[in-house]
């Protein structure tokens, strides 16, 4: 009899899977610089000069300098507290840029607006003086003074604006109508123009009469009223004797003259008269009557 012998089979062992293992590698020591906070602002002075100014923080007093690109151009050192400020007459109006880099390499920037309000012709007038000869003034605010005021139209002329920003003009006008008036300030800004009006009443011939003083002579007068009627001339006409006949008129408005006047011409005379600025009054009527 055989025996079979069989041998019993162990349970298989499970095999892990090999631990993976984390190497953590040393990084060298780097320095990473931190960027420069820069604050600016600008600011237009009189005659035309821009001022940009500001401050630096982080530099940790490292010598810094700032540059300027844009509406201003140029550069700056920052002072110890970290402030700077620049000043220049090359300059316009718009976007500055200040670019600040240190010694270390920092760098740091920041924008600003260079801006300013246009002038303002605050008022202006027209005051009459001699014939056609008027003055015109008026106010213009502005950060700077001295600027042209020009003045176009029955007026051609240009005057400047002193400290206060007052101007004023003494001259003749070519006639009546528009006078316009334009300034523009040292940034290139214009102010809304104002506008004048250079007008005139036409003169009116009052109280013309003939007076009867001895045989055949009269005193011929009247009245004319006008902005200015001195030594306006007053024309004659509808008598023969009174034909090319012309008698100035005085400071008041008042004329007269001394005129022999034969009897055959007793009737209807008349009287024009023509102002300083071309405007003719309505033909005035009087009659010549017999003692």
């Amino acid at each position: 009899m055989f025996r079979f012998l069989t041998r019993a089979r162990s349970p298989r062992r499970s095999v892990a899977a090999p631990r993976r293992r984390l190497h953590v590698e040393r990084l060298e020591t780097r320095f990473c610089p931190a960027s420069l906070a820069v604050y600016v602002s600008a600011m237009p002075l009189p005659n035309h000069i821009a001022m940009v100014y500001g401050g630096v923080v982080g530099n940790q007093g490292s010598p810094t300098t700032v540059t300027f690109s844009g509406a201003v151009s140029g550069q700056v050192g920052v002072n110890s507290s970290g402030s700077f400020t620049f000043e220049t007459n090359q300059a316009v109006l718009g976007l500055i840029t200040a670019s600040a880099v240190d010694a270390n390499g920092d760098s740091g920037m920041n924008r600003t607006m260079l801006t300013l309000d246009e002038p303002v012709i605050l008022w202006a007038n027209v005051t009459y003086n001699r014939r056609r000869n008027i003055t015109i003034t008026g106010q213009v605010q502005d950060i700077d003074s001295g600027l042209p005021v020009v003045l176009s139209g029955v007026v051609n002329a240009t005057v400047t604006t002193d400290a206060g920003g007052n101007f004023t003009y003494t001259g003749d006008a070519s006639g009546l109508g528009n006078v316009t008036v334009s300034v523009t300030d040292l940034w290139g800004l214009s102010a809304f123009p104002d506008y004048l009006t250079i007008t005139s009443q036409k003169p009116v011939i009052s109280n013309l009469m003939a007076s009867w003083q001895s045989t055949n002579m009269y005193i011929i007068s009247g009245h004319v009223a006008d902005e200015d009627p001195f030594y306006l001339a007053v024309q004659f006409s509808g008598l023969p004797a009174l034909k090319d006949v012309s008698c100035p008129v005085d400071a008041n408005g008042s004329f007269s003259f001394d005129m022999y006047i034969p009897d055959s011409q007793q009737g209807f005379f008349y009287a024009d008269v023509t102002d300083w600025w071309g405007l003719a009054a309505k033909e005035a009527m009087g009659q010549v009557l017999g003692n």
